[in-house]
């Protein structure tokens, strides 16, 4: 093979795609007759989809019209969750039943068309071998609505819309309409629950306890540990506790100086005074002076006198004795400071400990502070529950807060022409075309240009034969 050729092309370009529709020109334009034929009879055989759609108005001011109201009943209808809890209610499977047992719908029609046939069909078949669990014609029908329905709140407005899709306008607009109105006959029968009024009450009861209980857990340990003494205890711990972190500072930085003056001394017999004229220190420095001095006068001796002078080992041993008496000096300072700094090390232990139980005693109340919160808001929710049960239970239909803005209408139109189905169903034909092409392109071995020849046989190509027509010929033979 010939190393020096390079490997064709793998990115695909305009020219490529043109150069796969034209090698499979018969595949692509049947692929794209067959398809665009089936989609036009669909257009005019299958029915389109129809929308119908019913309004549902939320009032959430017309409880301000019933006598009584507390604040807690105003409270709870004006929160927002209210919409969210009405599309739960119309979604819900009462219902559903209602629509399925008014309309029917879990029973045959005769109306049935081809298609619905076909499909009950394959749904036996399927149910047959066990793929699918075999349900009951009502239970379908229920599910059938209950997936069929779609209920949205309308953005920024107390308004809800619901619509269902289908190919039978009045089928689907009746399915709407129904929808609404046993949704408003729900709600007229939840309106009138009493037993709702008694488990808002019992709850109100159970967070009362708690809340109770938490009240008074709260005042005994603000009693035992006094919060007041507890705040200022902290901050008196806090201040003690600057104060002898500073000192025990101070306090280990001399003891640190001391022992390196110790260890100097004995290393080379040296002594560095202190920086500052401190009175504990004043008579090792005038020791340390008197200490310089002999050894300036040891100095001039040796200079004088011969080694092994009598006045040079007087000398000599008082230097020895000074430094004895400046290390002993030294020994008790250390000694002193030691036990300074171990006694700031102690009650710094204690101050933080004293520290760490105040702050666990306010962390407990503030744990009991947040727990009253939570305890104190699910007691007013559930107070302003109860209050809405009790008006419900008192007032008449007149007080349902929620109406039918708008019935469904029978559309007239689906929701997209044929024109749109059919142009959707064209596009796909020509993806669906060139895809077949280039599947069929993809898996053929046919080497097809000079190129492809030269880099899988490894030979230089010399010429090629055109391919020519062989009736043309014939014809020029004649």
């Amino acid at each position: 093979m010939n190393t020096n050729e390079s490997a064709p092309r793998t990115g695909i370009s305009v020219r490529d795609i043109i150069k796969v529709v034209f090698k499979q020109k018969k595949i692509f334009i049947s692929i794209i007759a067959s398809t665009t034929v089936l989609v036009l009879l669909g257009a005019y055989i299958l029915p389109l989809p129809h929308k119908a759609e019913a309004k549902i108005y939320v009032d959430r001011s017309k409880v301000n019209t019933i006598p009584g109201i507390s604040q807690y009943g105003l409270r709870y209808l004006e929160r927002e969750e209210i919409l969210n809890t009405e599309v739960e209610v119309i979604l819900s499977r009462p219902v559903a039943e209602k629509v399925v047992d008014q309309l029917g719908l879990d029973k045959p029609h005769d109306d049935e068309t081809v298609f619905d046939g076909i499909g009950d069909f394959f749904d036996g078949v399927i149910s047959m071998t066990g793929l699918v669990n075999e349900v009951s014609l009502r239970a379908a029908a229920i599910n059938s609505v209950q997936r069929k329905i779609k209920v949205k709140p309308v953005p920024k407005s107390n308004v809800i819309n619901i619509s269902y899709l289908g190919t039978d306008p009045e089928k689907i607009t009746n399915v709407v309409n129904t929808v609404a109105d046993a949704y408003i006959e729900i709600r007229r029968e939840l309106q009138k629950s009493r037993g709702l009024h008694s488990f808002y009450t019992a709850q109100v009861a159970l967070f009362k306890e708690e809340l109770d209980a938490l009240n008074e857990r709260d005042h005994a340990l603000r009693s035992e540990w006094s919060v007041n003494r507890l705040e200022l205890e902290r901050q008196s711990v806090a201040a003690e506790l600057s104060v002898l972190k500073k000192e025990f500072l101070e306090k280990s930085g001399e003891y640190a100086s001391i022992e390196l003056r110790i260890n100097d001394m004995k290393r080379s017999g040296n002594y560095t005074p202190f920086d500052s004229n401190v009175m504990r220190y004043l008579a090792i420095d005038q020791m340390g002076s008197q200490l310089l001095d002999l050894q300036l006068s040891k100095n001039k001796l040796v200079q004088m006198y011969k080694p092994g002078s009598s006045k040079i080992s007087d000398v000599e041993a008082e230097i020895v004795a000074l430094k004895a008496d400046m290390l002993k000096s030294l020994e008790s300072i250390k000694s002193g400071l030691k036990l300074k700094v171990n006694d700031f090390e102690r009650k710094i232990d204690l101050l933080d400990r004293k520290k760490s139980t105040l702050n666990d005693q306010e962390s407990v109340l503030s744990e009991i502070a947040t727990a009253i919160q939570v305890a104190e808001k699910s007691y007013l929710n559930y107070k302003g529950l109860e209050e809405q049960a009790r008006l419900s239970d008192v007032s008449d239909s007149e007080g349902l807060n929620v109406m039918i803005l708008s019935y469904a209408a029978e559309p007239e139109a689906p929701i997209f022409p044929r024109f749109i189905f059919i142009v959707v169903g064209f596009i796909f034909s020509v993806f669906a075309a060139y895809g077949t092409a280039l599947l069929l392109e993809y898996f053929s071995h046919v080497l097809d240009t000079p190129e492809d020849v030269e880099y899988f046989s490894g030979l230089k190509v010399v010429a090629v034969i055109p391919d020519v027509d062989t009736t043309s010929l014939a014809n020029a033979a004649r």
